[in-house]
């Protein structure tokens, strides 16, 4: 049990072959292209801060990197996530020790709820008149519909009808 959970049989990898070897998992499983970029974005950025294996990243230095981005607590959020899946994979494919986790008592970011502003007829009206042609479409569709935005960047124009959208 030690030896299994203490990584006595495990197989040391670089941080960018196992953020490499995820992604072609994830692609392989039929993850959306959107998660694939975005891990592939947010672990690429990790990876080049962490050219070593896997195994010998601590938790002050992955909260280290998470606090260098200087980002919103959202994003910070979103990074946190990505690198835990990256640390799953690892620990799936024995690379690190099965008890290995250093984002395990690493508090998430505190996320402060903003108000949320709705958009006035005239500055809506300024937001489109001023757009370039091509996204019009997309903010129009966004402004009037009430679709998430990962909603909208699914829509495909095929499902763009003349008195409705297939969502």
């Amino acid at each position: 049990y030690y030896a299994v959970t203490h990584g006595a049989d495990m197989c040391p990898i670089g941080t960018k072959l196992l953020v490499d070897d995820l992604l072609r998992t994830r692609e392989a499983n039929h993850a959306s292209e959107r998660h694939i970029d975005d891990l592939r974005s947010r672990l690429s950025r990790f990876a080049d801060a962490f050219q070593c294996d896997i195994h010998l990243i601590r938790p002050a230095q992955v909260q280290d990197f998470l606090s260098s981005l200087k980002v919103a607590p959202r994003t910070v959020n979103n990074f946190r996530m990505a690198i835990s899946n990256l640390f799953a994979h690892a620990r799936l494919r024995n690379h690190v020790p099965k008890d290995f986790d250093p984002l395990k008592d690493m508090p998430r970011a505190k996320e402060v709820d903003g108000e949320v502003e709705i958009y006035t007829p005239d500055e809506l009206v300024a937001l489109l008149t001023n757009a370039r042609s091509e996204i019009v479409p997309y903010m129009s569709i966004a402004a009037f519909a009430g679709l998430r935005q990962a909603e909208l960047s699914r829509l495909d124009w095929e499902e763009i009808k003349d008195d409705h959208i297939v969502i």
